[in-house]
């Protein structure tokens, strides 16, 4: 059980033992989301795949992992793009190679003058 107390008979949670997914007790977040503070499962940012946070910046409190990946003047600036994208912002291209980052499939990159 994953009930760390219960109240009104062993059918309703009055706190979870690790965290809360709606109405639910879980052991961990499911997929697409992370847990809160106080250990609520939230939604994941929806430009990304796996998260830690609620930004769309890949790394702390963000994305772990995107499909598209917007990276502007270096590694502070790197966020996840909708994957329904398919055309590059202006004065950027796609790039598809190795970024440093698992998961990654397309990034866009900024074009430099």
């Amino acid at each position: 059980m994953q009930c760390a107390l219960y109240f009104q008979g062993d059918e309703h949670c009055a706190s979870c033992r690790h965290f809360q997914d709606g109405p639910k007790c879980v052991a961990r977040c499911p997929d697409l989301k992370y847990p809160d503070e106080q250990g609520v499962c939230r939604d994941c940012h929806f430009n990304c795949r796996r998260c830690t946070g609620p930004s769309d910046q890949l790394g702390p409190a963000g994305c772990l992992a995107c499909v598209k990946l917007l990276l502007d003047d270096g590694p502070e600036s790197r966020s996840c793009l909708n994957k329904m994208v398919t055309e590059c912002p202006v004065e950027f291209y796609f790039f598809r190679g190795r970024v440093r980052v698992t998961d990654v499939k397309t990034t866009v990159r900024n074009v430099y003058f």
